[in-house]
């Protein structure tokens, strides 16, 4: 079976990408445990737990603004450049990244009015609402959608993960620095700035370069006629706008709901949580990544049989992989805990294992979504998305309320649970009506 799976040239090469973006995932994560673990002793869980919410307010504001436009990118783009339409690509380039630039400058102004207006509101310190206000430019400079999804096209994953490492040591570095001079929140917060500017100038500098050179001309030139010939693609762009926004906002309200029904301290201790509990998403990621391109080509090419069969063996590999991850949590979680973030932390393990379980259940079903996009299919995605997060958020702010902090971790194993459930269902049925469509 192992030999099989190994022997799919397929395979071989996503999982090569899938192993570089995880070095670099994993390289960088672990830097940003310990900017994390280096900012929860120098705040203490309090503080930890306004940095905590100052952040996952402007990732929700950046998540619904944003258009993600690198997932169309992959889908079309993929498709121009198997009938070598150097132009239409170009043009979409374009398109996409205007979308970025429009989308980054919406939500930094929306971000900070929505600061303004609800600090005065709530009768937030005025040290707070300053800290948010400059953590609202983080949006603005969160240009990278277009650079990453021509890097991942180009199967340039390398130059990705030089970015997330290169991002994630100016992190740590200057992390290092504030916690020797007692930084304060605003220390953290532009730290954490930085660092994303610096990822976003490498990122663009790196796409730019690589689709400047193999499409003959710089793309900024190309005529933006693209969304007349093909008006899919608007279709497709707010279909996975929509996705990601209902995805990765809750994905980030969680530590708002937490803030509301327990408090700072106990939001501090989810941040950890979660946290570390994200290593293993880490792992998963690199993977979603890197499967999405092959299967837009191999869609491009018609080849559904194919697709089925690398997305069931990669599903089998990530999930069995997560599993192994899980049971290492279990059994030296509370050893991590307190090495790497102090004592005062211990009390995450049990939400954190949870969390850890959860991610695992998504390993066996990461690659679903990448096959529903790459045939098309992105209102399914946004369908299963809208049904599973309505009932996470209720769930969670019911089993918060009930049992307390470890119903985040339950929440979040019924949140995967019935994604993958749903997921499969559609994966199943829409694979094969494509199937028999391309059979006529």
């Amino acid at each position: 079976m192992l030999k099989t799976i190994f022997n799919d040239s397929i395979l071989k090469r996503m999982f090569k990408n899938a192993s570089i973006l995880f070095s670099g995932k994993t390289i960088a994560g672990l830097m940003g445990l310990v900017s994390l673990s280096l900012a929860a002793r120098a705040l203490g869980a309090e503080k930890l737990g306004i940095f905590a919410m100052i952040q996952a307010f402007i990732i929700i504001v950046d998540r619904l603004t944003n258009f993600q436009s690198w997932q169309a990118l992959i889908k079309f783009g993929a498709d121009f450049l198997k009938q070598d339409k150097k132009e239409e690509f170009k043009s979409l380039v374009k398109f996409c990244f205007i979308l970025d630039a429009a989308t980054a400058v919406i939500g930094t102004i929306v971000a900070i009015i929505i600061v303004i207006i609800v600090g005065n509101w709530k009768g937030w310190q005025q040290e707070t609402v300053v800290v948010a206000t400059v953590f609202s430019f983080w949006i603005l400079f969160n240009l990278k959608g277009t650079a990453i999804g021509l890097l991942r096209l180009y199967d340039k994953f390398r130059l990705i993960a030089a970015a997330n490492v290169t991002a994630a040591s100016l992190k740590l570095f200057l992390a290092i620095c504030a916690y020797m001079l007692s930084g304060d929140i605003m220390s953290f917060v532009i730290i954490w700035l930085i660092a994303g500017i610096i990822e976003s100038v490498f990122l663009l500098w790196a796409g730019w370069h690589q689709v400047n050179k193999k499409s003959g001309g710089d793309f900024l030139k190309a005529k933006l006629n693209l969304t007349a010939k093909d008006k899919n693609i608007w279709k497709f762009v707010l279909s996975t706008n929509l996705n990601q926004s209902v995805r990765l906002a809750s994905k980030e309200a969680d530590v708002l709901i937490v803030g509301t029904v327990l408090g700072l301290q106990a939001t501090g201790i989810y941040k950890i949580a979660k946290q570390f509990a994200s290593i293993l998403a880490e792992l998963i990621e690199p993977a979603y990544q890197a499967i999405y391109p092959e299967l837009a080509h191999l869609a491009a090419e018609k080849r559904f049989l194919d697709l089925r069969h690398v997305a069931a063996k990669t599903a089998i590999i990530i999930g069995s992989l997560s599993m192994l991850v899980w049971l290492v949590f279990i059994f030296a979680g509370k050893w991590i805990l307190a090495v790497a973030a102090g004592k005062e932390y211990i009390q995450a393990y049990g939400t954190m294992v949870i969390f850890v379980f959860a991610f695992a259940i998504w390993g066996f079903s990461f690659p679903l979504p990448a096959g529903l996009l790459a045939i098309g299919r992105a209102e399914k995605i946004l369908l299963v998305q809208v049904i599973v997060r309505i009932v996470y958020l209720a769930s969670l702010y019911l089993l918060l309320v009930t049992v307390g902090l470890i119903g985040a971790g339950i929440a979040q194993v019924i949140l995967f649970v019935g994604y993958s459930l749903l997921m499969s269902l559609f994966f199943v049925k829409d694979i094969s009506a494509a199937e028999c469509s391309f059979s006529r």
